[in-house]
């Protein structure tokens, strides 16, 4: 029996295809400017000026404190919406950060696998 040698090239692997391009959302944009409606800034000016008018037009004494206990209602719920409109765009951003962090955790354990 003869031997006979046979001569093979190297095996060649193909590389490996190319990731497709993955398109990461952008994070959520903070409000500009003050975000509220202008009704709502204007009611305690006119809560104001009501109770101003009560007690300088009419001049019974019943009215004033009636006038007085409105301006101070109105004072008391204008600081009231001021720091409930605060807390809304907080909580607002609040909970576009914490979607987002979870996007990006879901997108990192995807491309992790």
């Amino acid at each position: 029996m003869s031997t006979r040698l046979i001569h093979r090239p190297a095996r060649t692997t193909r590389p490996p295809a190319a990731p497709e391009a993955r398109i990461i959302e952008a994070p959520p944009n903070l409000p500009e400017g003050k975000s509220g409606n202008i009704a709502m800034s204007l009611l305690p000016v006119a809560g104001v000026m009501s109770s101003v008018v009560m007690m300088t037009v009419v001049r019974n004494s019943q009215f004033a404190a009636l006038g007085a206990v409105i301006l101070v209602v109105t004072v008391i719920g204008s600081v009231a919406l001021v720091f409930s409109q605060r807390g809304k765009a907080q909580r607002t951003r609040r909970t576009q950060r914490e979607a987002y962090l979870a996007y990006l955790e879901d997108l990192r354990e995807e491309l992790a696998a």
